[in-house]
């Protein structure tokens, strides 16, 4: 994965905007993530009164799940440019364009729980 300063864009004809917006897209992914994990940790709170380590194991298993992610992302972006038979110069950011897309459907997905802790929340606002 390439990275390019603001400099590095306007003193070259370096094709930046795949990568600027894969860096937002990024810090909106993991502040998703953050919220998400903070939410399930609150609401399955009392989980682990019967279940000892509930509160860990979710841990452990979103951060597995996120680490394992990013690997299939990154591994199938690169794949399918060798599978259609593109040159591996100067794709770069035909793969981040990729990645960018690959990484919005996870924050569409990753959204889609957080509707389980809607109700939660206002619940335990009302106690």
């Amino acid at each position: 994965m390439a990275s390019y300063s603001d400099a590095d864009c306007k003193d070259t004809d370096l094709k930046c905007a795949p990568y600027k917006k894969m860096d937002s897209a990024e810090r909106q992914l993991a502040a998703l993530n953050r919220k998400l994990l903070t939410s399930a940790l609150r609401g399955y709170a009392t989980y682990n009164e019967d279940d000892p380590g509930y509160l860990d194991d979710l841990k452990k298993f979103f951060a597995d799940a996120d680490r394992t992610w990013r690997g299939y992302r990154d591994a199938q972006c690169e794949m399918e440019f060798f599978i259609q038979g593109m040159s591996r110069h100067g794709n770069e950011g035909l793969v981040e364009t990729c990645r960018l897309g690959k990484t919005r459907e996870r924050i569409r997905e990753l959204n889609s729980f957080m509707p389980l802790f809607k109700d939660k929340k206002e619940h335990q606002h009302a106690k």
